[in-house]
């Protein structure tokens, strides 16, 4: 799934950076695991592809039990680390930010952006599968106790998951959000749907990553919508190829400037 890397290998690599996290903790600065130490640490904790393919099983059965067996947004995958990793830099995450993973599955993707970055003010996960919501937390409990017996710090970010749907979620105060939207409700390439309750509750700047589908740039007749920063396309396992985009939420005060006029008929 991710970079392969043995226990041992990782906890050589924890115990060389203590004195470099030391030097740099007296000056009020916590160094961030790099990509490759992250990835160890994910492998340790989530297991490898079939552990992965286990976690899909529990959410199809779980929306069969729903009678949305059919429903393809509930459909569970593990996007790449490499390629999350390449758009997480994209939306450049500033001093004080708030991570979001809108359906966060096992909460993977959340606690990877917690390691990669030093500089959090929280990141959480919203997810609407039970087993895999209690098993993020679990998930959660594993690492802080994984990263402690390796003497490595824990990030001071919170983490937090939250059992609920999108819709019904508020989530207002996230400034980078991620969607592993390939199977969502879209109109041909446009995810129409979540583009709406997007626009509605983000704060304008808010970067929002979508893969494989793209948001609507006008989502109202209040201009509320999301402008392109920067397409990126990598692998990802569960579907071999994946293109990931990477939005600002924008409001556009002059719609006359943007929206074509009709033709006027005589």
């Amino acid at each position: 799934m991710q970079m392969a890397m043995s226990f041992v290998s990782f906890r050589f690599v924890a115990t060389s950076r203590k004195e470099r996290l030391r030097v740099h903790r007296d000056k009020g600065v916590r160094c961030a695991l790099s990509k490759a130490e992250t990835a160890g640490v994910l492998t340790e904790i989530f297991g490898t592809r079939s552990d992965a393919f286990d976690r899909k099983g529990i959410a199809m059965d779980d929306a069969g039990r729903r009678g949305r067996s059919k429903d393809l947004n509930l459909t569970y995958g593990e996007y790449d680390l490499d390629l999350f990793t390449k758009l997480l830099d994209r939306a450049s995450p500033a001093q004080g930010d708030t991570f979001l993973d809108l359906g966060s599955g096992c909460g993977r993707l959340v606690l990877a952006a917690w390691m990669l970055y030093d500089h959090w003010k929280r990141c959480f996960g919203v997810e609407i599968v039970d087993p895999l919501h209690r098993e993020s937390i679990a998930k959660y409990g594993d690492l802080r106790q994984h990263l402690a017996s390796s003497h490595v710090p824990c990030p001071t970010a919170s983490v937090d998951f939250i059992m609920g749907d999108l819709n019904e979620t508020d989530f207002s105060e996230a400034d980078v959000v991620f969607c592993y939207s390939t199977t969502w409700d879209s109109a041909g390439p446009v995810l129409t749907t979540l583009s709406r309750r997007l626009s509605e509750v983000l704060r304008p700047g808010t970067r929002v990553i979508t893969t494989d589908k793209m948001l609507a740039e006008i989502c109202d007749a209040d201009g509320r919508g999301f402008q392109l920063l920067d397409q990126i396309d990598g692998s990802n396992k569960d579907t071999f190829f994946s293109t990931g985009y990477v939005w600002k939420r924008i409001d556009r005060t002059n719609l006359e400037e943007l929206v074509p006029r009709p033709s006027p008929s005589f």
